[in-house]
């Protein structure tokens, strides 16, 4: 009925058998009792039918229950430890009364709850206990790996530490341990790569400087008694020299000169003018042997006389250029001897014109000096032996270079650094 002053202007009336409700409750009220409440907490409908119409203060199970029907919409509550309530408010959305309230009420006995939670948290607590139990299991499996690949990669270190580098290193896997065995099996194979070097090394000096002793021992016991032949070439120069015969004094003197130079090995380095003396004295013996067939020039620049050289490097070359070019030649022969500035430093060439090399012997030549480190024996004589001594003093990047062509003559380079004595 509409008053003056009402808040309402518009009232729908629904009619709701409440059988109805009834089959909707029964539905849902498995294991619990379902009450619909209205705003005079009457009991307008319930799963039990003994109670419709009731007041809830009437009905035990629902008798304390009406202080907390206003505290919320929804809620649930528990009373002492028996039933456990489930209430929710119909007719009001927010803070807005759709309608005059009612409460849909179901009462749970605890009892199943509490069975069922206390199997929830016993299956829950079982299923942690398994998890960790796995948990245990796989990180001790995990660690136990890492464990026993660690050890192996301590005892290769330790057999390292003993001085043993070729080992096997287990290098399979990306992990950061698989990362660190083959840093150190690439670390292994470089120290074993060094350590042979190194030894290579220093057994190729030991070669090499018994190489340089044998090469100086060869040099002194190529020289013939030269005391006995200075003091003998003395005595006759004095006899020539009564005769008149200047020329061949001369050379006797030369002779003499060429014999107590090549004899004192009193220091293995000799100015290059004193080593170009001894060359032009051997010079000038060999012309007066040939006469006509032989002359020479020696254009060495004097500012590069003070240069050091080893002692005996230019007469083994001269003596290979009238030996071996001049005198198989039927006509003049003649050798220039000169120097020429280089990156390196200092060239000295010895050129003559005589009949040159055939190309296997030119190429044997070659070969010679380019393994100069690899012969030994009677082939060190020569220019071989200069060869080894320049490589031995300065350097791979000094030492002899040959050219010849049949026909037109030799060529020999001899560089040397520009080291003053």
């Amino acid at each position: 009925m509409l008053t003056p002053g009402s808040r309402y202007t518009n009232i729908l009336k629904i009619d709701i058998p409440e059988d109805l409700i009834y089959k909707m409750m029964e539905k849902e009220s498995a294991d619990k009792d379902v009450y619909l409440v209205n705003s005079n907490f009457n009991i307008i409908s319930s799963t039990d039918r003994n109670s419709i119409g009731l007041g809830i203060d009437t009905v035990p199970s629902l008798k304390n229950i009406l202080p907390k029907l206003y505290s919320a919409n929804e809620f649930a509550s528990e009373e002492n430890g028996k039933n456990v309530y489930f209430i929710s408010r119909i007719g009001k959305k927010g803070n807005k009364e759709i309608f005059s309230p009612c409460w849909l009420i179901s009462v749970v006995s605890a009892q199943p709850l509490l069975v069922q939670i206390r199997e929830i948290t016993r299956v829950g607590l079982l299923v942690c206990i398994l998890v960790a139990l796995l948990d245990i299991v796989l990180i001790f499996l995990f660690s136990s790996g890492i464990t026993k690949r660690l050890n192996k990669l301590v005892k290769a270190m330790e057999k390292v530490k003993d001085g043993r580098f070729n080992i096997p290193v287990d290098c399979e896997g990306n992990d950061e341990i698989s990362l660190l065995s083959r840093s150190l099996k690439n670390m292994l194979n470089r120290i074993e790569t060094l350590i042979n070097e190194v030894y290579t090394f220093r057994l190729k000096i030991k070669d090499l400087e018994l190489k340089a002793k044998e090469a100086e021992i060869r040099s002194l016991q190529s020289q013939i008694n030269p005391h006995f032949l200075y003091n003998t070439l003395t005595s006759i120069k004095s006899s020539v020299l009564k005769k008149k015969d200047y020329e061949t004094a001369d050379i006797i003197v030369s002779f003499a000169r060429l014999i107590r130079k090549s004899s004192d090995w009193r220091s293995d380095f000799v100015p290059l003018k004193n080593e170009m003396e001894l060359v032009e004295d051997y010079l000038k013996i060999q012309k007066f042997r040939h006469r006509n067939k032989l002359d020479y020039k020696i254009c060495i620049d004097p500012d590069y006389y003070s240069v050091s050289v080893p002692k005996f490097t230019l007469q083994p070359v001269v003596e290979n250029a009238v030996y071996h070019g001049i005198e198989p030649g039927k006509g003049a022969g003649f050798i220039i001897i000169y120097s020429e500035l280089c990156d390196t430093g200092l060239k000295i060439i010895v050129k003559d014109n005589g009949v040159g090399m055939d190309e296997n012997t030119y190429m044997q030549i070659k070969k010679n000096l380019e393994n100069w480190s690899e012969l030994s024996g009677q082939e060190n004589i020569g220019m071989l032996n200069v060869q080894q001594r320049l490589k031995l003093n300065y350097g791979q990047e000094y030492g002899l270079s040959v050219y010849s062509k049949p026909g037109e003559g030799t060529t020999v380079v001899i560089c040397i650094p520009l080291i003053e004595q």
